[in-house]
């Protein structure tokens, strides 16, 4: 009977010490993805399904533009500067025939654009992206993939590498089939200030202070911003314009929207065909 006891009683502290291993590797497993998370490191893949609207603005327009807009729609503050206006930067891929950009421009069949993004120069949180409106293996809804990565993942993925094991491998995949398929390249970087504000369920954002720079290098770390230094032998080209875009994600026409209405009533903004 002794025996029997002390037998049941090992097994029963076993099994405790089994589950309580296990859920120690849970735990631990799921720590180091919320910490390669925070630290940059590559996240699953965001989708976004919106609808876009643009407007060109001029130049001398614009401060008017955001007065109107400060003062009848909710300013969009940003943690990093707490104010509602950050800079984007953004590297474009395409191949050496401007393939991807026409095919956009002409809303042709299997349209991606690939591009990466920062925002405030922020090096620790970069953002690898796909546009498309008629993907492949999609249907027609445009449609905004992304993730989001940080240096050392990022040169992995654009030279096809590989990834982290805690990422969707969907997009991975189709930017190797941009780079080595299509003979995709970073060309061009095109930077500028965006406002964003909220109203009536629809995001409008103004973007101003526009400029490009082709791209000089072939390490894409060195080509996440504009280089000043090498405006003379990379021209930089900046826009006399800006633009005025409402995305949202449901069935709404922004000219039912009090703001939209007062900008195109004031000869403000002019609509323009939404691509990019």
């Amino acid at each position: 009977w002794l025996i029997y006891t002390w037998l049941t009683l090992l097994a029963i502290i076993y099994v405790a010490v089994e589950i309580l291993t296990y859920n120690i590797i849970i735990l631990f497993y799921f720590y180091y993805i919320i910490m390669e998370s925070s630290n940059g490191g590559l996240k699953a893949t965001e989708s976004f399904s919106r609808k876009t609207y643009k407007y060109i603005i001029h130049q001398n327009d614009i401060q008017s533009i955001l007065e109107i807009l400060e003062e009848q729609c909710i300013q969009i503050k940003y943690s990093t500067n707490m104010t509602n206006v950050q800079t984007v930067s953004s590297v474009y891929y395409d191949d050496n025939n401007h393939n991807c950009y026409m095919s956009r421009l002409e809303k042709e069949p299997n349209n991606d654009i690939m591009r990466i993004r920062t925002y405030n120069h922020n090096m620790n949180q970069i953002y690898v992206e796909i546009k498309s409106n008629n993907s492949m293996n999609k249907d027609n809804t445009p449609i905004k993939e992304r993730l989001v990565v940080n240096p050392d993942d990022l040169k992995n993925i654009v030279s096809c590498k590989g990834y982290a094991f805690n990422t969707d491998s969907a997009i991975a995949d189709r930017i190797s089939y941009l780079i080595h398929t299509r003979n995709v390249k970073a060309k061009v970087i095109v930077e500028y200030n965006r406002a964003t504000f909220e109203k009536d369920g629809m995001r409008i954002t103004v973007d101003f202070d526009m400029k490009g720079q082709k791209v000089s290098s072939d390490n894409i770390l060195n080509n996440l911003t504009i280089n000043d230094s090498k405006s003379d032998t990379c021209g930089i080209f900046r826009l006399n314009y800006a633009l005025l875009e409402v995305k949202t994600d449901q069935n709404l026409n922004p000219m039912d929207s009090m703001p939209i209405k007062t900008l195109l009533r004031k000869n403000l903004v002019r609509p323009l065909n939404a691509f990019s």
